[in-house]
């Protein structure tokens, strides 16, 4: 019996060695793997080459607001390491940094926006939502209790007093210690929100209640991380999962918590007049496409096809969707004419100068998609349109048709952003083909900058021969102002005369030996 206690032993003992090495490895592995590395820029080139990190607005924010300004002493050593960190002064873990790329891609925040974090934390994400949203939005972080809160409020205003390029502006960024689940006394609403922790299955509608119409929803769920989309009307349009996560709960209050929260905000609502806001846009935004009034009907003829005509779009991505972005025969856009009169000079022209699409109350749509032409109709009625490498190119040909100038330039701000060797020619022919001259001024400076790179994709040769010869006009010129710049010249004649020192010396020695 001894001897197969001591051979138990033995065995516990070996399990337990095995289980250490197993742990190193794995630990190795991961810092390996998962971008252990030592400063913000090396992290985020580490976040940018695995494909999470994929925007510069996006990379901008997360070099203004680094990880490492938001962190206790106890982890500092491991503040741009790709992986969570435990805090033990809190009890609680911060996301690794490819998760919050990930969520700040998607949610895709807007200067303007309104932003909730729930679950806020060390105030790390909520200030990186505050740079995105700008002075003009608003970013609010939620935790449950007040030291979490103090700590992060302290980091954000640490991390502005530092100074630094560009200068933080952060005093849009507040937190507040609240349970998301219990009446807000303020009943605020927001563009985007983002929640740190697992929704429990009962109480998703509730996080929805708290957005806005158009607004977007990213929080775990489950065992994984989805994204919830909601329409004009506040009804939910879609339902995405990100990617597989594992996250602990959010604390859900119990009922008598939650009606004692519910009581407390009523009883200060009706002591005192509250002036509600202005829903003028949500309004607006809600008769998109609804037989409300509505007295025109945008529709797609049968025999269209809107691929044939587009050109080839910005990513290699979007040249996939756009076979599947022809119209949609018998789909219809209801709309109201003094709307589209007053936001595009050319229904204007259209619809007041007594043409047939007056009189018939019909008007074909041919250049974009249905799906394209919605979202372009809700930005003439709301003003916003969240765009992305998915519809930047049929909302600049939509606003380049329609003359829609504002919408025009967002749409070319974004396509500059993806500008790369492979779609670089793809860009610059689409700036010449809807007249965007900023985007093809952006365009044409990449192209000449990577000239030999560009030249050599199978794009940069359908080129029509006018942007053809433009192209490789400027390039030759840029060649020329480098080849023969001051310092190049310079060079040139310092080498050119060491080299006829060198001969003049060789000949001397020549000359000698030959005397000799």
């Amino acid at each position: 019996v001894s001897d197969e206690e001591d051979s138990g032993d033995e065995e516990e003992h070996e399990d337990e060695t095995n289980n250490v090495l197993l742990r190193y490895l794995f630990r190795s592995v991961l810092e390996r793997d998962h971008g252990h590395t030592n400063t913000n820029e090396a992290l985020l080139v580490h976040l940018r080459h695995s494909g999470v990190l994929r925007t510069a607005r996006v990379e901008e924010a997360m070099r203004a607001v680094p990880r490492g300004a938001f962190l206790p002493e106890s982890v500092q050593h491991a503040a741009y390491a790709d992986r969570p960190l435990r805090l033990p002064e809190f009890g609680f873990n911060i996301s690794a940094p490819h998760m919050y790329a990930m969520c700040l891609e998607t949610l895709d925040l807007q200067p303007g926006h309104s932003f909730l974090d729930i679950g806020s934390g060390t105030g790390h994400f909520t200030a990186i939502a505050g740079y995105l949203v700008g002075r003009s939005g608003v970013s609010h972080g939620l935790d449950l209790r007040e030291d979490i809160v103090d700590f992060a409020g302290e980091n954000v205003r640490r991390l502005c007093a530092a100074g630094g390029t560009p200068t933080l502006d952060l005093d849009h960024v507040q937190f507040s210690v609240r349970n998301c689940f219990l009446a807000d006394p303020e009943q605020r609403t927001y563009d985007r929100i983002h929640v740190g922790a697992c929704c429990p299955n009962s109480m998703l509608s509730s996080l929805l209640s708290l957005l806005r119409p158009c607004g977007v929803l990213v929080t775990p769920y489950a065992d994984e991380l989805i994204k919830v989309c909601v329409d004009a009307k506040g009804q939910v349009s879609s339902q995405s999962a990100i990617t597989a996560v594992r996250y602990g709960d959010l604390l859900v209050p119990s009922p008598h918590e939650m009606q004692a929260a519910r009581v407390a905000v009523e009883r200060k609502r009706s002591s005192e007049v509250v002036v509600p806001a202005c829903s003028f846009r949500e309004d607006f935004a809600g008769m998109v496409n609804s037989a409300r009034f509505s007295d025109i009907v945008l529709y797609f003829p049968e025999e269209g096809n809107v691929a044939a005509t587009e050109p080839k779009s910005a990513t290699a991505e979007l040249s996939k969707k756009e076979k599947a972005e022809e119209p949609q025969k018998g789909r219809e856009i209801r709309a109201h004419s003094f709307v589209l009169q007053v936001r595009s000079p050319h229904f204007a022209a259209m619809l007041g100068a007594g043409m047939c699409e007056h009189t018939s109350h019909r008007v074909p749509v041919t250049v974009v998609s249905h799906d394209i032409m919605l979202q372009f109709v809700s930005y003439l009625y709301g003003g916003t349109v969240t765009i992305n490498e998915d519809n930047a190119v049929g909302l600049l040909q939509a606003a380049d048709y329609y003359d829609v100038e504002r919408l025009k330039k967002m749409s070319e701000q974004v396509l500059a952003t993806l500008i790369n060797v492979e779609n670089a020619a793809h860009i610059l022919g689409l700036a010449q083909h809807c007249n965007a001259s900023q985007l093809k001024a952006v365009a044409l400076e990449f192209a000449i900058s990577h000239y030999a790179e560009v030249v050599c994709t199978p794009e940069f040769r359908e080129l029509d021969k006018d942007l053809l010869i433009e192209v490789t006009t400027e390039a030759c010129k840029h060649l020329a102002s480098t080849s023969f710049s001051p310092t190049s010249v310079r060079a040139r004649a310092s080498s050119s005369s060491s080299s006829s020192s060198s001969s003049s010396s060789s000949s001397s020695s020549s000359s000698s030996s030959s005397s000799s």
